[in-house]
């Protein structure tokens, strides 16, 4: 592993993962051949405008929007069309709750990039974090 690669990983949904030994050096952390992680630092370079992305939902939401589906199963036997009603509605908020996250991501990058004091530097590294967003919306 790439010696600034070793510190710990912390992936989009804010899972911190090990370094993983059987890691390929030859292939850069932004290759499309492999997920991109982000540091604690910001990136897989540290790069300070590549930010560690917060979890849509915590870990309480999740466990409740699993109960949540776990009943609406459950009810099914009982009422189908109810449970299909609901499982709807579920999914519908979630779509919503992940639209308007990444939307405020997106606004959060133009903002950003703006600025007309940026160098080159920073817009490289700006189009980096648009690439980033970019290979999390073709990951869904």
């Amino acid at each position: 592993m790439n010696p600034l690669h070793r510190e710990r990983v912390v992936t989009s949904r804010g899972d911190v993962l090990a370094p993983d030994p059987r890691s390929d050096d030859l292939v850069p952390p932004e290759s499309s051949s492999r997920p991109v992680t982000y540091t604690e630092r910001g990136g897989p370079t540290g790069d300070p405008w590549v930010d560690a992305r917060p979890a849509i939902f915590t870990l309480d939401e999740g466990h409740r929007l699993a109960e949540w589906w776990n009943e609406i199963q459950s009810g099914f036997i009982e009422s189908p069309r109810a449970a299909v009603a609901q499982a709807d509605e579920l999914l519908g908020d979630l779509i919503q709750r992940v639209l308007e996250a990444l939307t405020q991501e997106r606004v959060s990058l133009h903002e950003a990039a703006q600025d007309a004091q940026l160098s080159t530097e920073d817009l490289r590294l700006a189009l980096r974090r648009y690439r980033a967003l970019l290979d999390r919306l073709l990951a869904l």
